[in-house]
């Protein structure tokens, strides 16, 4: 019987926050836990693109490396920074109730919609699907790599480091940051957000079978299911966490909606459509959406990504 667990986690204050709430729902179970921050790879490479360091798995490595050495019982993540071929020595156990989806805008100015933002406004990031998916409504926008922990990216708009930024509305709602004057969701017919943003996964060593039924508990039904389509989506179009790729989907009852996203990296080649249909069939549904978008030349609008 298992009364005790260690929590493995980057040391980042919105990642402790997610750590923090697996801490408190295993003590609603009567599980008592610790906390073990480790120093991740992309933690450790602050510039530039996280595709030219070998991509957002940088973020995991060193944690799953943990679960295999039992150093840590159990790892918590973004669920969009976890690959979506995931090694089969590990499983992700549980999804928690997913948070605002959306992708929000830093901008200090008046704000109504993207095509609205000045021409040459200095946009920091280095998120290829964002960037697509901005100068797709807005051409004349100009582009920096821009990495960071959230507060570090709020800084460097505050500053005027760079005109504008975007960040997961997810994280900042976490992390109990708000400023109507600064802060601008964006609805998802402009953004797609990426696969899995809002969802905190936890993964655990496959051979740990008390573990995973341990954290069946805690498990929200609908964020996995959502999870489980939009990772198939990435899959199937041969994407990675950084890949230039949004995918989305929904549960409303027994149905499930499934949008998806793929574009090159200046918002000029683009793909976009969706599909519904029973939850159940989520995977057969995101796996037929992915493959009409590669009928109609999404692979060949990755590849020119590099």
């Amino acid at each position: 019987m298992i009364d005790s667990v260690r929590i493995g986690t980057r040391g980042s204050p919105l990642a402790l926050w997610q750590a923090d709430w697996v801490k408190k729902s295993l003590a609603r179970l009567g599980i008592s836990s610790c906390i073990e921050i480790i120093r991740t790879s992309g933690d450790k490479h602050t510039q530039g693109p996280l595709a030219d360091k070998g991509g957002k798995g940088l973020f995991v490595k060193e944690l799953e490396e943990a679960l295999l050495q039992g150093t840590i019982d159990l790892a918590v993540h973004s669920l969009k920074d976890v690959p979506t071929a995931l090694d089969p020595r590990f499983h992700l156990a549980a999804f928690l109730p997913r948070a605002d989806v959306r992708d929000c805008l830093v901008w200090p100015g008046p704000f109504t919609h993207i095509t609205d933002l000045p021409p040459g406004l200095l946009l920091g990031s280095c998120s290829l699907r964002r960037i697509s998916q901005m100068l797709v409504l807005n051409p004349h926008l100009k582009v920096e790599p821009l990495r960071g922990n959230v507060e570090t990216r709020l800084e460097k708009v505050r500053t005027g480091r760079v005109g504008a930024t975007l960040l997961a509305k997810a994280g900042l709602d976490r992390l109990g940051i708000s400023d109507a004057g600064l802060l601008h969701p964006l609805p998802l017919e402009d953004l797609i957000p990426a696969a899995g943003q809002g969802i905190v996964a936890i993964e655990i060593d496959t051979r740990q079978d008390p573990l995973r039924d341990l954290l069946s508990q805690i498990d929200c039904a609908e964020s996995r299911y959502a999870a489980e389509a939009e990772r198939t989506v990435v899959q199937t179009l041969g994407g990675t966490c950084v890949s230039p790729i949004g995918a989305y989907a929904s549960v409303d009852r027994d149905q499930l909606s499934v949008q998806a996203f793929v574009g090159d990296h200046q918002g000029r080649r683009t793909l976009r459509d969706s599909v519904t249909g029973p939850v159940h069939q989520r995977v057969e549904l995101a796996r037929g959406l992915a493959e009409g978008l590669l009928r109609s030349g999404a692979a060949e609008i990755l590849a020119s990504c590099g």
